[in-house]
């Protein structure tokens, strides 16, 4: 017996020498890994899972060298994870840390090449305690090295380059007592070409498709809350559709990923996430054009991976094709300024069972959520879109429509009359856009405090009926914004 047990002492001391810590896989960085405070969301053969790693960055020679190593993924229950090979799991892990790298590391410009490098132990096997399954190294001191170049290209992510280091020996024999599987030679980065690291089935976009459409994924990161946030979308342009509202083109979120989470936030809200998301989305796809009009689609019910509870880490859309809600949007920038204004109604169409385990329903961050009476996360649709910039110039335009100016009426006649409620300010500078958001007329105009009347001299053109918009402000100061109506 005392011989057995020297012999597997000496086992373990050759994996794990005494004196010394496990260095696990050797990089070019010497600072301290940042461990990841959210896991990574994909999926392969209908198997989600949880990629837990840690990251660093540094400058060598004047090159920045960024890091990350897999350090374990958790395999969520219910799928078809236990059919699916370490090797595939691996690969698809690989995707989602590249796929999501721009996010890690905060960078500013993917479009422009960057490095990084992916250390990943070669040896792994399965590990299952209390009803639940991880993928863990058999040896962190046996690496396989894979250096990417990534590059944002048509708004998505891509690698142009990689090379393959494999680790010596090239098995995972000898490892005592574990039965483990090699992934270095599973490793398989497709270049040029879109990386998805998770499902994407085009029917779930619930779009109306038409001969000339062009269809597009697109992504972004953003930062809300001292965290990152990153964002897929799907945009479908050249699809006139029936309404009256000069819409033609059709948006749709796939997939939402916190990859810095910020610890010091408690009960986060799906519903928050998916809505600061939606609008972001609109004011991202704003940089490309100078106003737009969209139907933007959104799932009843959606699924979380991770926490599982309001401190979701990660978003899927989960109902069958055709079930999404939708509202129609003027997108357009006024004077650096986003708005988003929405085209009648949105149509909502309530869930009738998000499914136990599977769908959460949404809760409006912006009231108090009580058991048992969730939102549909299609009422964001509703909720506060105009403005989409946010911050605290949004919290100033608030607060200033609350207490200081309003415009009371939304419907004008001839003259350019505005009925105004005003307390405190003596003249203000008054904007008039059509539905271009080209600038009609911009008057300096005396106004009187309590409630007054502002009448512009509009002599430039003869406005048709029709949607306009206007802007007040006080010299770099907006007190009011808004849409009105004209009628002759």
């Amino acid at each position: 017996m005392k011989v057995y047990f020297f012999l597997v002492l000496i086992s373990l001391m050759y994996l794990f020498p005494l004196g010394r810590e496990s260095k696990a896989c050797p990089g070019q960085c010497t600072e301290p890994w940042n461990d990841s405070t959210t896991p990574l969301v994909a999926d392969t053969n209908n198997c989600y899972i949880l990629i837990n790693y840690k990251w660093r960055e540094c400058n060598i020679g004047g090159q920045i060298v960024r890091e990350v190593e897999i350090t374990s993924i958790d395999l969520i229950t219910g799928g078809n994870c236990e059919n699916t090979s370490p090797q595939a799991i691996m690969n698809i892990a690989v995707k989602s840390i590249l796929f999501h790298s721009s996010g890690i590391f905060l960078i500013d410009n993917p479009t422009i090449p960057y490095e990084i490098t992916l250390y990943i132990p070669s040896c792994w096997r399965f590990q299952s305690q209390n009803n639940s399954t991880t993928m863990v190294s058999c040896d962190p001191d046996r690496c396989c090295t894979t250096n990417v170049t990534m590059q944002t290209i048509d708004d998505w992510p891509q690698a142009v380059n990689q090379t393959v280091t494999p680790s010596n020996p090239s098995n995972c024999s000898g490892l005592v007592g574990y039965t483990c599987d090699y992934i270095c030679n599973s490793i398989d980065v497709p270049l040029n070409e879109p990386l998805i690291p998770w499902h994407y089935d085009p029917s779930i976009l619930c779009f109306q498709m038409c001969p000339n459409g062009i269809l597009n994924l697109k992504d972004f990161t953003f930062q809300y809350n001292q965290e990152t946030i990153f964002v897929s979308y799907a945009v479908l342009r050249n699809c006139p559709l029936p309404g009256g509202n000069n819409v033609n083109m059709q948006f749709k979120i796939l997939h939402i990923q916190i990859i810095h989470r910020n610890p010091n936030l408690q009960n986060r809200s799906s519903y928050e996430i998916l809505h600061q998301s939606t609008r972001r989305m609109l004011k991202n796809y704003l940089n490309t054009t100078s106003n737009y009009r969209a139907r933007v689609y959104v799932h009843q019910c959606w699924k979380t991976f991770g926490s599982l509870s309001p401190n979701d880490l990660s978003m899927y859309a989960c109902q069958p094709p055709n079930e999404c809600c939708y509202g129609d949007f003027h997108v357009f920038r006024i004077n650096n300024i986003d708005y988003a204004v929405r085209l009648g109604n949105a149509v909502i169409i309530e869930p009738n069972d998000c499914g136990a385990n599977i769908c959460t329903y949404g809760c409006n961050w912006l009231k108090e959520c009580i058991d048992g009476q969730p939102w549909s996360y299609c009422d964001l649709l509703n909720d506060y879109f105009y403005l989409l910039r946010t911050g605290a110039l949004e919290q100033q335009i608030t607060d200033n429509q609350d207490q200081f100016f309003k415009i009371k009426k939304q419907t004008v006649k001839n003259n350019l009359s505005f009925e105004i409620e005003n307390y405190g300010y003596e003249s203000v500078k008054v904007q008039i856009f059509d539905e271009m958001s080209n600038l009609l007329a911009s008057r300096e105009v005396n106004i009187k405090n309590g409630e007054s009347i502002i009448n512009i001299d509009f002599p430039e053109r003869s406005l048709s009926n029709g949607v306009y918009y206007y802007l007040i402000m006080q010299n770099s100061k907006i007190l009011d914004y808004g849409m009105f109506i004209f009628v002759k």
